[in-house]
């Protein structure tokens, strides 16, 4: 599976990705009602880690071949299992 890197972000560049999202909020809300809201929610700068921590994901070749192949077992394993009922059912309805 591919290893969650976690992407460094500078305390200043969190502050200020806050401060932009906060400021556009501002002018959005003046631009519909005319009146800037008392309170404006921010992004904090642990937000801003987890976003860039989620989109640093790769899928990798290996994942694909190691979950295709799960996936191939998985298959396996259910259709057998399938089977195994068909078999177990007949048995039951010849029985009665």
């Amino acid at each position: 599976m591919a290893k969650k890197r976690k992407i460094p972000i500078e305390p200043k560049e969190a502050e200020d990705a806050a401060a932009g999202s906060a400021q556009e909020e501002r002018e959005k809300e003046l631009k519909d009602t005319g009146v800037v809201p008392s309170e404006v929610f921010s992004e904090s700068p642990e937000q801003a880690e987890v976003v860039a921590e989620s989109t640093a994901e790769q899928v990798l070749p290996e994942d694909i071949v190691h979950l295709k192949k799960r996936c191939e077992e998985a298959e396996k394993r259910a259709e057998e299992e399938h089977e195994s009922f068909l078999r177990t059912l007949a048995d039951f309805n010849n029985f009665r």
